[in-house]
């Protein structure tokens, strides 16, 4: 024969079950969008740590590109413009797997990436070289970044805004310079430029339903550019 309970325990044991099955209910509700939250987070921070190595290898292409190794005359070298992305992509290092982070082709694993690389000369007097107008662009790796997009990436550098904005100051900089009896200066411009495909982490199938892809897209194209003047010592004429 069981043992009779009081009536103030019955009582404390039905309301401990209620709670019980009621935390129960509000974890089954809300452990979804933790987890969710837990994703995203993981995947917002795989896309940073991604954007933050590409800028860095951007920059660093951009600096070596600004010593003017790549340059023949007035034109851009193509085999030079290699090196300058080959740079870039030592700099981002490997990834785990031991592949290249950055891929122009598929010599090392599926490419992800493509490069622009375009020179502007600027003269001392502001007046356009030959191919000012159509300012000398060369492009590395594959444009499709290797997926199915619906255009390739191009350049986007806006070679005319840059010469009027650089033209301008450089006319301010060389009345100063000729006033104090300095000879003036040329300001060619360098610009390298870097698309880069990142893939989610998790491949988590909720993150390709329709109203959540928008918000973190699967791959995500990064681009990132980086503008230097060439070094002094670098340009050819």
């Amino acid at each position: 024969m069981g043992k009779l309970l009081s009536p103030w325990t019955q009582r404390w044991k039905k309301r401990w079950g209620d709670e019980r099955a009621q935390s129960l209910v509000e974890l089954a509700i809300v452990m979804p969008l933790i987890v969710v939250l837990f994703i995203s987070i993981v995947e917002v921070g795989a896309a940073l740590r991604s954007y933050l190595i590409v800028m860095n290898a951007n920059r660093e292409g951009a600096r070596l590109a600004s010593r003017g190794q790549f340059l023949s005359g007035t034109d851009v070298d193509v085999d030079a413009a290699l090196k300058v992305f080959d740079w870039a992509a030592e700099a981002a290092g490997y990834e785990m797997s031991g592949r290249p982070f950055i891929r122009f082709d598929n010599s090392q694993g599926d490419p992800n990436a493509a490069g622009f690389l375009t020179y502007i000369p600027i003269d001392e007097d502001c007046v356009p070289a030959a191919n000012q107008a159509n300012p000398t662009t060369v492009s590395i790796g594959d444009p499709y970044l290797g997926t199915n997009l619906a255009r390739p990436v191009s350049s986007q550098v806006d070679a005319a805004a840059l010469y009027v904005r650089y033209c301008r100051d450089l006319r301010a900089i060389n009345s100063r310079r000729v006033a104090d009896g300095y000879p003036p200066l040329t300001s060619d411009l360098v610009i390298v430029e870097l698309y880069y495909r990142h893939e989610q982490l998790l491949k988590v199938p909720i993150f390709q339903l329709p109203f959540v892809s928008f918000l973190l897209p699967d791959p995500i194209i990064m681009h990132t550019e980086t503008l230097m003047r060439l070094a002094s010592d670098a340009r050819v004429r």
